[in-house]
């Protein structure tokens, strides 16, 4: 199978740009708080922002949709031309340093959209962990057609026990190319970002994730169950005959402890190797993620 996560030629703006101004939280967030995506408009006013190019979900049902698509088609090209004059041919490495002193790590590449289905019953190698509502794709899709930039806000996990995915990368930061850090906008922490353009590097991380998806078949190819949904955290099960892996996500700066039936009492924690009890409740840290092989 073809990889699913690859390196690519990933666009960035001019130095001085800054960060507070140019970056962006996903359009799918505070979809019922206008106020706050108002306030982000204001703060990007006045010169290039990552807010121009998308269309945050809170307006996707207003009668002024179509011009806002149109705006947006507008300011891509604007930018392309104008704006985004750096280029990284490889992955982009990212800390982001929340308010509370906690990091959390990750890498920017590209998606490949042919291993993707939102659809009940399909099994492809990338896939939502929560439903999808049908009528908020051809918003999604009137934006696309046309645009010559992508600007996506996906996060996918990826199950790595052995750290052998991120970790090397991070490793190597003192030898890599700083691209950008500064402040993030309305209390959204800090961020620093580095260029990943080494072929070995590369290549180690293509290989920590054909390794992760052959290290669970449940998490491959099983069938999707939700065993938990709240606003900021979700559960969920994956299973093939002879496996059965839990996956538990808060997305909340608060610790949360989830309730749910495991359909059994322990489990086996597939990051750390230590054994995990169901009973009372599952612990969750502030922003993690956690997955358990069910005994």
């Amino acid at each position: 199978m073809d990889p699913c996560f690859v390196p690519g030629r990933i666009l960035l703006p001019e130095k001085s740009v800054p960060v507070s101004r140019w970056a962006c939280l996903a359009c799918d967030q505070f979809t019922s708080q206008p106020d706050y995506w108002e306030q982000a408009a204001a703060l990007a006013s006045g010169g290039p922002s990552a807010l121009d190019i998308v269309l945050p979900e809170v307006y996707l049902d207003r009668a002024d949709a179509p011009a806002r698509i149109r705006a947006i088609h507008e300011a891509m090209e604007r930018y392309r031309d104008e704006v985004l004059t750096r280029c990284v041919n490889g992955l982009v490495y990212v800390e982001r340093t929340q308010t509370d002193g906690t990091v959390r790590q990750g890498l920017v590449g590209l998606i490949d959209l042919e291993q993707y289905d939102w659809r009940p019953g399909t099994h492809p190698a990338v896939r939502p962990t929560e439903g999808t509502v049908p009528s908020r794709i051809p918003p999604r899709l009137a934006v696309r057609r046309g645009a010559c930039l992508e600007s996506p806000h996906i996060l996918m996990l990826a199950d790595d026990e052995g750290r052998t995915l991120v970790e090397p990368v991070a490793a190597q930061t003192a030898r890599l190319p700083l691209l950008y850090e500064g402040e993030l906008a309305l209390g959204g922490g800090s961020i620093r970002g580095w260029a990943v353009e080494d072929p070995t590097l590369l290549a180690g991380v293509e290989a920590a994730l054909a390794a992760a998806r052959e290290g669970s078949r449940a998490l491959c190819e099983g069938d999707y169950r939700t065993l938990a949904l709240t606003n900021r955290q979700l559960v969920f099960q994956r299973a093939v005959e002879g496996e059965r892996v839990i996956v538990a996500v808060n997305a909340d700066g608060e610790e949360y402890t989830a309730h749910f039936d495991a359909g059994a009492g322990r489990a086996t924690d597939l990051i750390t190797g230590e054994p995990h009890d169901f009973g009372g409740g599952s612990r969750l840290a502030p922003y993690s993620a956690y997955f358990w092989r069910v005994e």
